[in-house]
């Protein structure tokens, strides 16, 4: 089982860091798949590392967000768009549950997969707004 947990680990890893590079608005289908990979990797290293979450007053907290999501949903005008939402939220709790679960050297792999990920957008943004809207802009007028 060990072996299984390090390739759904690594797995976990991967889809966190690709996570900021694909964007809900253009890529609907490819984010609804990512995350549905994301929580299907998570919820067994979270199952097995259970022992390990101990319960503080954020548990509380995420409790009351999840019961906020359900009249939320009844609500919608749009339900189809509230649940690729809700969807999106549980992964992001799990991302919040996966961390508690795992230990300090996992932890700062997942930290690290998440900022490495987060700098590339920054470069990439920093580009866009010195050097890139410029090559944009010729490539319309084109």
């Amino acid at each position: 089982m060990a072996y299984a947990e390090k390739i759904l680990f690594f797995l976990c890893l991967l889809l966190i860091f690709t996570r900021p590079f694909i964007g809900q608005l253009p890529f609907s289908r490819q984010d609804y798949l990512l995350t549905v990979a994301f929580l299907l990797a998570a919820t067994p290293i979270i199952a097995i590392n259970k022992n390990k979450i101990k319960k503080n007053s954020i548990d509380l907290f995420v409790l009351l967000l999840l019961a906020s999501l359900v009249p939320s949903l009844f609500s919608s005008q749009n339900i189809s768009l509230s649940l690729n939402k809700m969807l999106t939220i549980f992964g992001y709790i799990t991302v919040f549950y996966l961390t508690r679960s795992l230990d300090t050297g996992r932890q700062k792999k997942v930290i690290t997969a998440a900022l490495l990920s987060a700098a590339i957008i920054c470069i990439y943004g920093a580009y866009q707004y010195f050097w890139g809207f410029g090559h944009i802009r010729e490539s319309l007028i084109r």
